[in-house]
Formats: C-alpha cells, structure tokens, sequence
C-alpha cells in the first residue's frame, strides 16, 4: 500500500494502533496498513476474545439474542455475525456461517 493515505490524515494513527499491544489489531494493522508479511490467520483463532465470542454461537451458526424469541441464522449477515476475514472453512465457527 502506499504510504500516501497517511498525507490526508491529521496525524499517523499507526503509533497508537500498535501501542494498545492487541495481537488482532496488530495482525491486520501489520497486513494491510504496513504491508508487512504476517503469519497465518489461524494464529487470531485462539485468542481470549475469539473463543468467548464463539462459544456464544449456536451449533447451526445462528445467535441467540437476549430478549428475543428467534434466533438469526448464520446467512442474516448483520453486526452480530462471524467476521468473514477472520473465520473461514478453516475454522469450526467459518464452516458455520460459510455454508
């Protein structure tokens, strides 16, 4: 990527991305602002927040929402699904939500 997005912007956010020491924002910050190579995706999938979020999820691939008597199905792609970046084949939550 070239540099120049950075010229449209009032200061490098770059610093401060890097500095909250979060090994997701690390990974894409690194692959798509710095274009540096970076490991396999695979390595975000047992993070803390990853595992917490996915254990949430129900064995069709829908979310149960608190208050509500439905549940959405995997294919309802809204806010509350699997980041398609993040969860692919792969992973038992992508096969999930990537029939």
């Amino acid at each position: 990527m070239n540099t120049s997005w950075k010229s449209l912007l009032f200061f490098d956010p770059l610093p401060a991305f890097l500095d909250r020491r979060d090994p997701a924002l690390t990974y894409f910050v690194e692959r798509d602002l710095l274009e540096k190579m970076v490991g396999p995706i695979e390595g975000l999938w047992n993070l803390p927040e990853p595992t917490r979020l996915i254990a949430k999820q129900q064995p069709n691939g829908a979310w149960h929402y608190a208050g509500r008597s439905n549940h959405r199905s995997a294919s309802q792609r809204d806010v509350g699904t699997t980041d398609p970046q993040l969860w692919d084949q792969r992973h038992p939550a992508g096969s999930k939500t990537h029939p």
